[in-house]
């Protein structure tokens, strides 16, 4: 939607409908300036990393039986603001939801069956989120590296806080073909719920530890 004084400068409308279950979700966005205004209930996925639920997840779970996913439901809603550009940036935000289980319907892969999914805990959340991100470069010919970090801390039926943290570099490499690698490292409350929590193993994760009161 075109900005015009008075109304909003972005509306953004989302919805899915999963095949196996045929239970929908949406989200809506409102937007003006750096300020934006969402509500939702949506399938979430527990590590915030790639792209669920996209194609990419959908495939491994079609061929594979699994797709490095942890997934629960969350209903609720946000009001957020970012500063900056593409090169760096800053958002914050403050969240109301309720959070629970979301059961596997899909029954068969072409390898076998499908893994179990984390039985999520029903707990209603409030808290704050923030995001920070900073780019270097933004052509693969030329190398780009960015990080990001990210995390929240929430009260309500359990109390709980998580941040994460990445980096990562893109280069070209030899004709139309480029390589890029990611270290990424987090840390969670030991009260977190089970969908709060962070998770190993799969193409996304390669190490976990446990020590103190906390697990990384």
């Amino acid at each position: 939607q075109a900005a015009t004084r008075g109304q909003f400068d972005v509306v953004d409308l989302e919805a899915r409908l999963g095949l196996a279950d045929l239970e929908p979700g949406a989200r809506v966005g409102l937007a003006r300036g750096r300020w934006k205004v969402s509500a939702y209930r949506e399938l979430a996925g527990a590590m915030e990393v790639g792209q669920p639920p996209g194609i990419g997840r959908s495939l491994d779970a079609l061929l594979l039986g699994q797709d490095d996913g942890e997934y629960f439901w969350r209903t609720g809603g946000e009001v957020g603001a970012t500063w900056g550009d593409r090169s760096r940036s800053l958002s914050l935000k403050a969240f109301g939801e309720r959070q629970a289980a979301a059961a596997v319907e899909a029954r068969w892969s072409l390898s076998g069956d499908l893994r179990p999914n984390i039985t999520a805990d029903q707990t209603d959340a409030f808290g704050l989120g923030w995001e920070a991100r900073v780019q270097k470069g933004d052509d693969p010919r030329t190398g780009v590296a960015a990080g990001r970090l990210w995390g929240e801390a929430a009260g309500g039926g359990t109390g709980y806080w998580r941040a994460l943290g990445s980096v990562s570099v893109s280069r070209h490499l030899l004709g139309g073909l480029a390589g890029a690698t990611s270290l990424g490292v987090g840390i969670t409350s030991e009260s977190a719920p089970i969908q709060r929590r962070l998770f190993t193993g799969g193409t996304h994760t390669l190490r976990a530890a446990l020590f103190c009161s906390q697990t990384a």
